[in-house]
């Protein structure tokens, strides 16, 4: 047995009827009575925001209810929530009050293994990559102004609306071709089938854009069909999915050539800013015209450049016969200096030659020879009449100091038999021979006495007593 709520709604009447804001908080409160519930089924619209909390969808094949698992309740939970996972959760029954939308407040969770629709989905996917259909070689790429666009998808959703407006805003100029299809349900896959083929028959679409709006995982299954992917592959048009949200991915996307995270992106991937486009088309203009110009003053240089170059004949005739004339002048002052640097070499050459020969060898130590002989005759002629004068003063000199010089004025030198010298008395005695030398003659005589004079008789008295 459920509870019942305790809230009384009598308490909001006519004249005091409650806000919206009074109504969630009621129902709010009659929901927490409810108790803590196991509930099982298949993951969904899975949301990790920064925050870190998880919102998703829990469903089963008739119905589906919002869960919201914060993070606060993830820290002692090993689980990985993915897209189909198949969960049982332990969660109490809450309301979101600014939206009005009741959800399940997740306490714990325990997988149960994966839903057939995506265990389906895997299945297809890992076939289809194994085949090579999608592989990038395979894909075409996109064209940079295509002047049609075809779009596949259905005529009353949102997404034809965004990208219209899209292709409105930034490029009007091109055409827009709608091929409509269902795009939800069991017969989506056909009807995709169909569209696409209607656009490659028509062959005036350079781009296709495959697109649905978002929803949830089972609303975009008729984009994982096995046949609508073989003919994705095989379609010779450029092809661009944006179907869903940024996280929905379908095989359509994969087998494309181009995958957008939305339709509005699809729109935008495949074509150009019409304000960029203006932008890159008056950039070109202005450097083709700067090229232009560029080219137009390099002719005109050119031009003026070969005007100047361009002589009559008989103008181009004289300028080389003066060239010529000059040429010949020049030659013959190369040819004159020629020979004068050769006649300058012959002479230094003979006259070195010259120089080496031995008649010119002996005449020049003939010269040396009479030069020194005659500076040898000067110098020993000059040597001797110094040695004359010199001798001639000595000789003099000689001669004053020259007792001989002293006899010839009257003076005697006395000496023994044996001639030595006797300068006074003491030196001999009475009875010895003595000699008296004059300057020309001598004499023998014999001491009789020896007499000693004071020396101022020796002045005053003149004679000696022998």
């Amino acid at each position: 047995m459920y509870p019942t709520c305790h809230t009384t709604p009598s308490c909001a009447s006519r004249k005091d009827p409650w806000s919206v804001s009074t109504l969630n908080r009621n129902i709010k409160q009659c929901l927490s009575e409810f108790p803590t519930l196991w509930i099982q089924g298949e993951v969904s619209n899975l949301t990790i925001p920064r925050s870190g909390h998880a919102y998703f969808t829990l469903k089963d094949t008739h119905a589906q209810v919002a869960c919201a698992w914060f993070r606060a309740k993830q820290f002692n939970s090993a689980i990985q929530l993915k897209e189909g996972l198949q969960i049982c959760v332990q969660a109490h029954v809450s309301l979101y009050e600014p939206r009005g939308n009741y959800q399940l407040i997740i306490d714990h969770i325990e997988p149960l293994g994966q839903g057939a629709l995506y265990q389906a989905f895997e299945d297809l996917k890992k076939r289809l990559s194994q085949s090579g259909l999608f592989d990038p070689q395979h894909k075409q790429p996109l064209p940079v102004l295509p002047h049609t666009i075809g779009l596949i998808t259905s005529p009353t959703g949102a997404a034809i609306q965004d990208i219209i407006a899209v292709l409105k805003r930034r490029y009007p100029m091109g055409r827009v071709i709608l091929y409509p299809a269902i795009v939800q349900g069991a017969e989506a896959p056909k009807s995709l089938i169909q569209a696409l083929q209607s656009a490659i028959d028509h062959a005036q679409a350079q781009v296709l854009i495959l697109a649905r709006g978002g929803g949830a995982y089972e609303d975009l299954w008729g984009f994982n069909d096995e046949a609508l992917a073989q003919h994705i592959a095989a379609c010779p048009i450029p092809l661009i999915t944006g179907i869903g949200h940024e996280i929905d991915t379908t095989i359509a996307d994969f087998v494309a050539d181009q995958r957008a995270p939305t339709p509005s992106a699809a729109a935008e991937t495949c074509t150009p800013d019409q304000t960029a486009l203006f932008q890159k088309l008056r950039d070109t203009q202005h450097t083709l015209l700067h090229s232009i110009q560029r080219h137009f003053s390099q002719a005109s240089q050119l031009l003026k450049h070969l005007t100047l170059r361009c002589q009559h004949p008989r103008e181009r005739l004289t300028t080389q016969q003066q060239a010529c004339d000059h040429l010949e002048q020049r030659l013959h002052q190369a040819w004159h200096a020629f020979q004068q640097r050769a006649q300058y070499a012959l002479n230094t050459r003979t006259h070195a030659l010259f120089n080496q020969t031995p008649s010119s060898h002996i005449q020049l130590t003939q010269q040396t020879l009479t030069h020194q002989l005659k500076h040898l005759i000067s110098h020993a002629t000059q040597h001797l009449e110094r040695a004359h004068t010199q001798l001639a003063q000595y000789a003099n000199m000689l001669n004053t100091l020259s007792p001989l010089h002293t006899l010839s004025r009257g003076y005697a030198r006395v000496t023994d038999t044996h001639q030595n010298p006797i300068t006074t008395a003491q030196n001999s005695a009475k009875g010895d021979v003595i000699q008296v030398h004059f300057q020309h003659s001598q004499l023998t005589a014999r001491v009789e006495s020896t007499n000693t004079l004071e020396h101022s008789e020796c002045i005053n008295s003149p004679h000696i007593n022998i």
